[in-house]
């Protein structure tokens, strides 16, 4: 009777194969897959029925911890390019970041932001609300004084 004893190459084989099955599902994406269910939004905003040109749509869930914002595009439109956690969102529409000055010696005057009401700006004032639910979700926004 001969005795067989693995080879050193059959055991570096098994420990090759053992690491792979290990890495793979990472390696393949199925380790952390994307938050499910999730959605993404999409609108339009006016003041007084006039398209928003400049400015910023924040949606954020205490509940969740989650966020998102999103600059507005022509006419006002908007669209989340990457889904978040369906959930309870509240709504803010905040005015364009401003730039800041390469030099000090130069300054930009910032002319106000008159189609954005305070109270839009402010997530406890803005009365704005979204339950946001799987796939995609519309969300127009129409500020008023």
């Amino acid at each position: 009777m001969v005795a067989v004893c693995p080879s050193r190459r059959s055991s570096a084989f098994l420990y090759t194969v053992i690491v792979w099955i290990g890495v793979l599902p990472w390696v393949s994406g199925c380790g952390n897959s994307p938050v499910d269910p999730s959605g993404t939004i999409s609108g339009r905003v006016t003041y007084e029925g006039q398209p928003v040109q400049q400015g910023v749509v924040t949606f954020y869930s205490s509940e969740l911890g989650v966020g998102i914002s999103e600059e507005l595009q022509e006419g006002g439109q908007y669209k989340t390019n990457t889904p978040i956690p369906t959930g309870s969102y509240v709504v803010t529409v905040l005015p364009p970041e401003q730039p800041p000055s390469m030099e000090e010696e130069l300054v930009v005057e910032i002319s106000p932001v008159k189609d954005i009401p305070d109270k839009y700006r402010d997530p406890s004032q803005s009365g704005l609300k979204l339950e946001v639910t799987q796939g995609d979700n519309s969300f127009d926004i129409d500020m008023t004084k």
